[in-house]
């Protein structure tokens, strides 16, 4: 009988990636043989212990699914949240249970994973992967010193090579495609990150004096959206994710 940290089990039971299991443990939520896990280094025997989460006995899964979901507006980006009026798990199939790789806020828009597969959640998202995240952004001008195309590049040069976000400087960007229609006040541009902090493009817009009006991410490494209609999902291999 195999035994792997508690971590790893719970990524392959679909229950979350492993970083954020990590999350579950800290917070009294998992239970090992009837007790509630307060060591983070905890090793499980796949045989014969028996885990659980939300009330219910944890198994590692066999069948594991991939899906590439255009996310619409006004959808919640976790698997729980009371306050949510709607969640992405209900743009895909329940069964199995998926949990999503990442986030969208809940006004934007576009490319997410949902998955069951731990391990690629874990790939997908740990900072020493370094994986682009592209994204579609259109801004209006809020700051009225910014009143010439001039200044506006100036600004949107900042970004690529970092500003200061809760303390640290974000990674160096690259922004392409870039329009600027000054009568309008509006600036649209695609921006690649290696990097995913909380509502990262809103702030960081923010700090140069643009205003978010629409942002939808189009591309996580070489995953694409590829024609998927707003709203629905596509299923899709490992081989074609990785």
């Amino acid at each position: 009988m195999s035994k792997i940290r508690l971590q790893k089990f719970l990524s392959i039971s679909g229950v979350t990636s492993r970083r954020k299991s990590e999350d579950l443990i800290r917070n009294g939520l998992i239970k090992l043989n009837g007790k509630i896990v307060t060591q983070m280094g905890q090793v499980v025997n796949e045989g014969s212990d028996i885990v659980e989460f939300d009330g219910k006995v944890i198994k590692p899964k066999n069948n594991l699914v991939y899906y590439i979901l255009n996310k619409p507006k006004g959808y919640t980006s976790t698997c729980c949240d009371l306050h949510a009026k709607h969640t992405i798990l209900e743009l895909v199939p329940n069964n199995p249970r998926v949990f999503p790789v990442g986030r969208l806020d809940k006004d934007s828009r576009g490319l997410i994973i949902l998955t069951n597969d731990g391990d690629l959640a874990n790939k997908l998202t740990h900072p020493r992967y370094r994986h682009d995240k592209e994204y579609e952004v259109k801004t209006s001008i809020k700051n009225p010193a910014l009143n010439s195309k001039a200044d506006i590049i100036q600004e949107l040069n900042q970004l690529t090579k970092g500003v200061m976000l809760d303390g640290k400087i974000t990674q160096s960007a690259k922004i392409i495609n870039t329009s600027i229609n000054i009568p309008q006040k509006t600036v649209d541009f695609q921006i690649v990150l290696t990097e995913g902090r909380n509502r990262q493009i809103r702030r960081m817009t923010d700090l140069i004096g643009l205003d978010v009006t629409d942002l939808k991410r189009i591309r996580i490494g070489k995953i694409t959206l590829n024609n998927i209609p707003e709203g629905t999902y596509r299923e899709r291999g490992l081989n074609e994710l990785i």
